[in-house]
């Protein structure tokens, strides 16, 4: 059920920046009944879908394919002479950029969200001007300056009894409070001067990634003892 908002303004939400973020919180301000507008200069969808993440995968998919057919001759297939256009790839990139600039378009337009082409700026603390039109606003961030406090609340699971005790586990505890000490648990491999191989992972401490010998040295290992 929409909620109908009381207001002497033009707008219940003026957002500034049509990206991904934008676009999600003005339409779902809308849900609610608000009547909200949308300013960008460039294009929908923000970073990600223009000149970040999408392209570069668009991108990287091209590179790939060429790997791909030199690997594809040791599995049986063959092929004739191989040509790229570049023009082509950066056609369809274009061409599949604006598809998604027009579904974030039409999410708008669905939501009953006005969109308002123009770089909108911040010109006194609670004004914002954009084509000549001055909108009030409020300042909706929870980003500060300055560092907050800790807050006690976040300690979730501990709690300190007297100032000389140890921290220990509060009467709401979650799985990790029903497990057996560590003394009466199995343990997944043995001591580490049980065995004379110097890479088991269960042995000692290794730097850098494992190998895959590392792998199955560590399963015959835990078998055998």
């Amino acid at each position: 059920m929409k909620r109908r908002f009381a207001s002497n303004y033009d707008f219940d939400l003026f957002t500034i920046g049509a990206g991904s973020g934008g676009i999600r919180a003005s339409r779902r301000a809308a849900a609610f009944g608000a009547r909200v507008s949308v300013a960008e200069q460039r294009f929908l969808g923000g970073t990600c879908v223009n000149i970040g993440c999408i392209p570069k995968k668009l991108l990287s998919y091209a590179a790939h394919f060429k790997k791909g057919r030199e690997d594809s001759r040791g599995y049986g297939w063959s092929f004739g002479q191989l040509a790229f256009d570049w023009r082509t790839l950066l056609d369809g990139k274009h061409r599949q950029i604006r598809r998604l600039n027009g579904v974030y378009g039409n999410l708008l337009n669905q939501s009953g969200v006005e969109l308002i082409r123009g770089r909108a700026t911040v010109t006194e603390p609670h004004t914002a001007e954009l084509k000549g039109r001055t909108f009030p606003m409020i300042a909706a961030t929870p980003s500060s300056k300055r560092r907050q406090r800790r807050d006690p609340r976040l300690d979730v699971g501990w709690r300190r009894r007297t100032k000389k005790s140890k921290r220990s586990p509060t009467a709401r505890q979650g799985p990790a409070a029903s497990m057996p000490p560590a003394a009466s648990r199995p343990r997944a491999f043995p001591a580490r001067q049980s065995c004379p191989t110097p890479t088991c992972l269960g042995c000692r401490p290794r730097r850098g990634a494992p190998s895959p010998s590392d792998f199955l040295h560590t399963s015959q290992h835990a078998t055998r003892h």
